[in-house]
């Protein structure tokens, strides 16, 4: 039994394979970037949420917080960020969940005013199609501040709105406040 081999390629031949292989390290894979939404995946107690990267402004680990007296019980203290301070709410809070140990993270929000959103656990990055985020779950499934529902790998993680969860923070401030001076 013989076989036929494949005629090898000509040094011009193998010379374009080489230069097509080594230019596809060199460029960024292709994306488009209006197609494709970029989460953190956290944990908030034992539920699996997800931050949009464009509504946060930057991560912190480990960061110590200095409690101070506040009507908003979700409010775990202020913490010292490059020589600025900034308020840390504790997001199981917000969501109605108890916890018994101070979160090790600490999401800076990117909205007007930032504050820190604190939460347990860091999972990782998540690139999404934008057509895999449905616009807004059935009203059974809302909570404050998180009303879409993505299904990655198995795990069905709430869509933490930032700006919703900033705005619950401040009402219920307001109406914490409210509730002492009468």
């Amino acid at each position: 039994m013989s076989r036929e081999r494949a005629p090898a390629p000509t040094t011009s031949q193998a010379a374009d394979l080489r230069q097509q292989f080594d230019s596809g390290f060199s460029r960024a894979p292709r994306t488009d970037d209006a197609e494709v939404e970029t989460l953190l995946a956290i944990r908030v107690g034992p539920e699996p949420y997800a931050l949009r990267l464009t509504e946060i402004s930057g991560l912190v680990a480990g960061k110590a917080f200095t409690r101070v007296p506040a009507p908003a019980q979700a409010l775990i203290g202020i913490a010292d960020l490059r020589g600025s301070i900034v308020a840390a709410y504790d997001l199981r809070v917000v969501f109605g969940q108890v916890g018994a140990t101070q979160p090790r993270w600490l999401a800076l929000t990117a909205t007007d005013t930032t504050v820190g959103l604190a939460f347990d656990h860091f999972e990782g990055h998540l690139r999404v199609p934008r057509a895999t985020i449905p616009v807004e779950e059935e009203a059974e499934h809302r909570q404050a501040g998180a009303r879409q529902v993505l299904r990655v790998a198995g795990i069905a993680r709430m869509i933490i709105q930032i700006p919703s969860v900033v705005d619950a923070i401040k009402n219920a401030s307001v109406m914490a406040l409210g509730t002492k001076e009468q």
